[in-house]
């Protein structure tokens, strides 16, 4: 009884996954991983069935089964520009904390701590900015 029910419950999740990939709209970049070749496809979205997938690509239009499809994310180019703006923050904030935190006994012996902020400050943003070069594309379906 238990496994029937885990069974269901986990076949609502799956179902419920698809279903995202079914609302993503037609001409949508997207990036596709395979089951059995492991490889990443970019191509535009033609359309999604309960079965299959779709996708334009250069050298035409190919159908992708469902079983076949281990990943599939969707272009977003706001998520990139959000995560690299939270990254430049945190590394901002990562930079003050060390720069204060490197010479917290400096205060005591007539140095001002203050000068190195600036200096650190600019590197943590500069380290954390490399979120600006993540992955443009967000998982909007994956086989766990």
């Amino acid at each position: 009884m238990k496994l029937s029910l885990l069974l269901f419950a986990s076949s609502l999740v799956f179902a419920a996954d698809w279903e995202a990939v079914r609302r993503i709209p037609a001409a949508q970049r997207i990036e596709v991983t395979e089951r059995s070749a492991g490889g990443r496809l970019r191509a535009t979205l033609v359309s999604a069935s309960p079965d299959t997938v779709v996708v334009r690509e250069a050298s035409g239009e190919r159908s992708i089964p469902r079983a076949d499809i281990r990943e599939l994310r969707v272009f977003d180019s706001g998520s990139r520009a959000h995560r690299g703006f939270l990254w430049t923050l945190v590394g901002a904030g990562a930079g003050v904390g060390a720069s204060l935190a490197a010479c917290i006994s400096c205060a005591g012996e007539g140095r001002d701590t203050a000068k190195y902020v600036p200096l650190s400050v600019g590197g943590g943003a500069a380290v954390g900015a490399l979120g600006f070069l993540s992955s443009p594309y967000r998982t909007v379906y994956k086989i766990r």
